[in-house]
């Protein structure tokens, strides 16, 4: 697996292209704006972008979207509790921070809690996550997990926007607790971590 990070948007959002070791597929996570320069780094690369795969439903990590799929067709993934979400201005946020954004592209699946994004060698696992929206996903991929707004490096998500719930927030970062073992997390915003470093370090996994 091979992963850039573009940091876009005026929300220093982190999107991911997310590609095969063994070919030329790939997944694109949170493309929330610049879509020339993904675009542009995908073709540089001679990648093919398959997929479009959503954390949530916030403005700032789906307003390239409509630009992206319409130049490669790929196929977009959301959970099925921010599906509304994308193609509504005031449940994503962006009429009240800027001028009003909605998805209209085809989603090709509302996703689960255990469902597999699979495009060419890569498999990406959803985790259901809710509290920063009602339906925030982790994507678990080898030994990383995309963890969108739900867990940043020594922090979690904001809730105090629509949809958003403390309660059910901490129960997903003690989902996220749970799991075997170590992995990388590469969040949403901001800088990486890991699982054990969260473990050791943050009290919300104390």
């Amino acid at each position: 697996m091979k992963i850039s990070r573009f940091i876009v948007g005026s929300l220093g959002t982190n999107c991911y292209l997310v590609s095969c070791d063994d070919g030329c597929d790939a997944v694109l996570i949170d493309p929330g704006a610049e879509a020339e320069r993904i675009l542009a780094s995908a073709s540089a690369k001679h990648l093919n972008i398959k997929a479009v795969a959503l954390t949530h439903g916030h403005f700032d990590h789906i307003m390239a979207v409509n630009e992206v799929i319409a130049a490669t067709g790929a196929e977009l993934f959301v959970h099925r509790d921010d599906s509304e979400m994308i193609r509504n201005p005031e449940l994503n946020v962006s009429a009240r921070f800027r001028e009003p954004y909605a998805v209209d592209a085809e989603i090709k699946k509302e996703l689960c809690d255990g469902d597999v994004i699979s495009v060419g060698s890569l498999e990406l696992t959803v985790i259901h996550t809710p509290g920063h929206t009602p339906g925030s996903v982790c994507f678990v991929c080898g030994d990383t997990i995309f963890t969108g707004d739900t867990v940043f490096r020594g922090g979690i998500g904001r809730y105090d926007l629509p949809g958003g719930d403390y309660n059910l927030l901490m129960k997903s970062v003690e989902k996220l607790n749970r799991l075997n073992g170590d992995y990388r997390l590469l969040p949403g915003h901001d800088s990486p971590s890991t699982l054990s470093y969260e473990r050791e370090t943050s009290i919300y996994f104390n």
